[in-house]
């Protein structure tokens, strides 16, 4: 997957120098390497193969209407975000794999559980927000920064799960209280609830292909505190 990912990287780099050729052929490169790497993050996200999809034929797109370097940067930026959230996937699972377990815990299925359930205060604190309602987007933004992410963090933190996670919470909270850049507020709300799915890698990946695990997940309490 890192070899996949190298070309977009190069293309960031280009794109950011103001060589448009090289970063064509950068991008023709990635989508050389990217069926194989696809198929592994498929595995955990549908979602995120399709938004890697949809970056690389933004960023194509643009190179063949003759975009600026500086229009075409974002696009590029975009694709490597998007990419870099798949490896993250696919890392969190691989790195936190112990082959001595034969099947999830219930500690695992009770942990994911309720990263799922800060990840649906995160979504309902960006609803407050698009609404106008700051402070009530605030004041959920931090309970899931807070409270909720310290019931997660033993588990998380014996996984080195946890650094990555609380992270992207403490940027959201910095933005979620008050008015602001709607685009800038929107994307950090994604990447802490991404962080959240990448987490959840971290306690549940190795298994994640089980067909016992997600009926599991959904009849665990997602809500407490």
């Amino acid at each position: 997957m890192r070899i996949a990912r190298q070309p977009v990287r190069y293309a960031l780099a280009h794109v950011t120098a103001g060589d448009v050729a090289k970063t064509n052929a950068d991008l023709a490169d990635f989508q050389k390497g990217w069926p194989k790497a696809e198929a592994l993050i498929k595995i955990r996200s549908t979602q995120a193969v399709q938004e890697i999809n949809d970056a690389l034929a933004a960023a194509t797109r643009g190179i063949a209407a003759n975009t600026s370097a500086a229009q075409l940067q974002p696009l590029v930026n975009n694709l490597n975000v998007r990419y870099g959230y798949g490896v993250n996937l696919v890392n969190g699972a691989a790195r936190s794999t112990d082959t001595a377990k034969t099947t999830f815990t219930n500690e695992d299925v009770a942990t994911a559980a309720k990263i799922e359930g800060i990840q649906a205060v995160l979504v309902a604190a960006q609803a407050s927000w698009d609404k106008g309602d700051f402070a009530a987007a605030g004041q959920q933004a931090m309970r899931a920064a807070g409270p909720l992410f310290d019931v997660v963090l033993p588990a998380l933190k014996a996984r080195g799960g946890d650094i990555a996670f609380k992270a992207a919470l403490d940027n959201y909270v910095k933005v979620a209280g008050a008015t602001g850049d709607a685009v800038a507020v929107k994307n950090l709300n994604k990447l802490a609830v991404e962080a959240g799915a990448a987490a959840e890698q971290f306690m549940v990946g190795h298994f994640w292909t089980d067909p016992k695990l997600r009926p599991a997940i959904d009849a665990a309490p997602k809500q407490w505190g």
